[in-house]
């Protein structure tokens, strides 16, 4: 088999399109046309073509997902959730090259994430830790990353907020001043904070 014709794509000027024996076969990005030095009448396999194929589609799932990523952090969990609804057989290797190119780093996912949820959701620690077990990241690197950040005025902050929004649905119900308290209380012990924090926020 031969190439006998190269063609740039229209819409996207990176990709190339490869004709083997003046049929088309599939188009590669340029950076491999260059890598593989492919050209008009080079002689070329079929597993020469399943190799370049397999090449093309893991640097194009690549770079999809390094713009999923530049979108917000992924832990590793996300990211092989998202690879296995992908027909590739390189996915491991994938995973260790963003891993290696630090796209994927999940003790940097966990700070991040817990920054996030503590400043934008009123998220109290239990609360934070169940989702971030749900995102497969390990106990040492959560409990690590909460050792680096005291986050008992973050979570006094939340507690208050969120109990002046409790209370404003409550207090068109005939209830005590009691009653209040104790479901805003009950409200936020569920919610995970402890009592002591709550204690102390709504002390202030």
């Amino acid at each position: 088999m031969k190439i006998t014709r190269l063609k740039r794509g229209v819409r996207n000027a990176q990709k190339i399109a490869i004709y083997v024996d003046s049929k088309y076969t599939f188009s590669v990005l340029e950076s491999i046309l260059v890598d593989e030095n492919l050209y008009i009448d080079k002689e070329i396999t079929e597993e020469d073509l399943d190799r370049i194929k397999l090449l093309t589609e893991t640097l194009e799932l690549k770079v999809k997902l390094i713009n999923l990523i530049s979108r917000r952090p992924r832990s590793e969990k996300e990211v092989r959730q998202y690879l296995s609804k992908q027909e590739n057989k390189n996915q491991d290797e994938i995973i260790e090259t963003l891993k290696k190119e630090g796209h994927i780093d999940d003790t940097k996912f966990t700070e991040w994430w817990i920054d996030q949820r503590v400043t934008f959701k009123n998220r109290s620690i239990n609360e934070i830790r169940s989702e971030l077990l749900g995102k497969g990241i390990s106990n040492d690197i959560i409990e690590n990353a909460f050792g680096k950040a005291d986050l008992s005025e973050n979570e006094i902050s939340s507690i208050k907020q969120l109990a002046e929004k409790k209370r404003r649905l409550l207090i068109h119900k005939n209830l005590t001043t009691e009653q209040l308290n104790e479901k805003i209380v009950q409200f936020l012990l569920r919610k995970g904070f402890r009592w002591e924090l709550i204690q102390k926020a709504l002390e202030k």
